[in-house]
């Protein structure tokens, strides 16, 4: 699920901008 690695504050955004 996770579409790159990123700091958490990115990685949740990219999560939620799916």
């Amino acid at each position: 699920m996770a579409w790159y690695i990123a700091p958490p504050i990115l990685s949740l955004r990219a999560f939620f901008a799916l």
